[in-house]
């Protein structure tokens, strides 16, 4: 493994951090993303990258010699999709997430697993299909109806859901808001957010 790709990836993902520092998301980076998300790859597979930046259809020749297409992404909401015009050029595909400043691998298998699904690739199905389900959590809005929400779970913590969603529609929330923001709650990162 040439040294220099892993001086690589540390310096892209110093700058990422810097740039989340200063108040990007990192979902907002999605070149930025993507290209760690290869270099990741890369590593992991003892492979290299591909021949041209913008290859069709793979991104990475793994140590194994088959072709990898990387899909990178920084949200647990977040859908993975597959061109099924190029997709025959990719043996494998992997899945990476970025989160909390650290990469993991949420799939690497064959990429006619995901092409033959029948369904909204979601990051959560993606982990199913590769046999180890994550654990979906969700983060506290910033502004709005939806923020509002969690303020009010926060402050009746004691009180039933249908309580707290009476409390939320009596504020004017929309009733539908109001459950999903209190579903999202009760799953809610916990440590990170105010409890």
């Amino acid at each position: 493994m040439d040294i220099r790709i892993v001086e690589l990836l540390n310096k892209y993902i110093e700058i990422l951090k810097v740039e989340e520092a200063l108040g990007t998301p990192a979902t907002e980076m999605r070149a930025l993303i993507g290209r760690i998300g290869e270099i990741y790859a890369v590593i992991k597979t003892d492979g290299e990258l591909a021949s041209a930046s913008n290859q069709q259809g793979y991104d990475v020749i793994q140590g194994n010699g088959r072709t990898l297409s990387v899909k990178t992404t920084a949200t647990l909401r977040g859908t993975i999709n597959i061109n099924k015009n190029t997709s025959h050029l990719a043996n494998d595909t992997m899945v990476v997430l970025y989160e909390d400043g650290k990469l993991r691998v949420i799939y690497h298998q064959d990429t006619d697993t995901l092409i033959n699904y029948q369904g909204t690739l979601s990051l959560y199905r993606v982990s199913v299909l590769a046999g180890n389900p994550i654990k979906m959590y969700y983060t506290r809005p910033n502004s709005g109806d939806t923020a509002r929400v969690w303020d009010i779970c926060v402050e009746n913590k004691n009180l039933s859901r249908k309580e707290i969603i009476e409390l939320c529609v009596c504020e004017g929330i929309n009733k539908v808001t109001a459950s999903t923001q209190y579903s999202d709650w009760t799953n809610r990162k916990v440590g990170v957010e105010r409890d």
